[in-house]
């Protein structure tokens, strides 16, 4: 924080959720980040409600014409498509990469339908991957030149979802659930009076044999009504995505201590617990 504001930095790059982290801290100072003009995030998906809050943060602390740019990353591509534009998609290499979309079967879709992402290298050295299916399923590619930059290169759809995130619950004895870990970002991150979440995926009474449980832990912001969070999110959680998980509250040290702020290498957002 200290070195942002006295070398005037104009980018930070930072994964979504250590980003918020470290503007809500700086914001407490009374940090002035006045000459930040872009905030690149990387690592992990942007929900707009998140990007909402960044630029809240940003607004606080002087940084007001700031842009937000989200990036997609493979560690097998060895390298990341960044946004020129907070609406823009994520704007590809074709020198270096040959990337299509293409159906559960393998087959390329057509352009600007929904396939999942496959990647193949161009000219590398080491390492090289040929159509390589990542489990990403991206809305569509444009071929068209970008409106915003007017570069003429390819763009991914900046809606890509990971299949992976993907998962089945039992939540009950009859059948299991499958439900889409990404919409917990999006939704949870909807509420402003949320400061810090986490999803915690264990077992009832911690019970190995017993069913599925989903438990939402918070933080609210000072003189927020948790009854009130506790009553809508539960309510929005339950017509979003069919579950009705336990949520619990915590004072934000505590929760920011669970996340793994500041001693993991990334936050421990979604914790599965359950028995492998």
């Amino acid at each position: 924080m200290a070195a942002v504001e006295k070398m005037k930095a104009t980018i930070f790059i930072a994964i979504p959720g250590y980003g918020y982290h470290l503007l809500r801290i700086a914001a407490e100072k009374k940090k002035d980040f006045s000459a930040l003009k872009i905030f690149v995030s990387g690592g992990e998906r942007l929900s707009p409600g998140l990007r909402a809050k960044l630029k809240e943060l940003l607004a606080s602390l002087s940084a007001n014409d700031t842009r937000i740019l989200a990036t997609y990353a493979l560690t097998e591509a060895k390298t990341a498509w960044a946004q020129c534009h907070e609406n823009s998609g994520y704007h590809l290499y074709p020198d270096l990469e040959f990337i299509e979309l293409v159906d559960k079967d393998g087959n390329r879709v057509k352009d600007g339908e929904k396939g999942e992402v496959v990647y193949t290298n161009l000219g590398w050295r080491g390492s090289m991957v040929i159509r390589y299916r990542t489990g990403d399923i991206c809305d569509g590619i444009e071929y068209a030149p970008c409106q915003y930059c007017g570069r003429t290169v390819p763009r991914l759809s900046y809606n890509i979802e990971r299949q992976s995130e993907y998962k089945e619950f039992h939540l009950t004895k009859i059948k299991g659930e499958l439900v889409n870990l990404n919409a917990f970002y999006s939704i949870i991150n909807e509420f402003p009076e949320i400061a810090e979440w986490q999803v915690e995926i264990g077992k009832v009474n911690n019970d190995p044999f017993e069913l599925d449980e989903i438990r939402i832990n918070i933080a609210a912001k000072e003189g927020s009504d948790e009854k009130k969070i506790d009553h809508e999110l539960g309510q929005r959680l339950f017509f979003g995505l069919s579950v009705a998980p336990k949520i619990r509250f915590y004072n934000l040290d505590e929760l920011t201590k669970m996340l793994g702020m500041e001693t993991e290498l990334k936050e421990k957002r979604i914790v599965d617990t359950r028995p492998k």
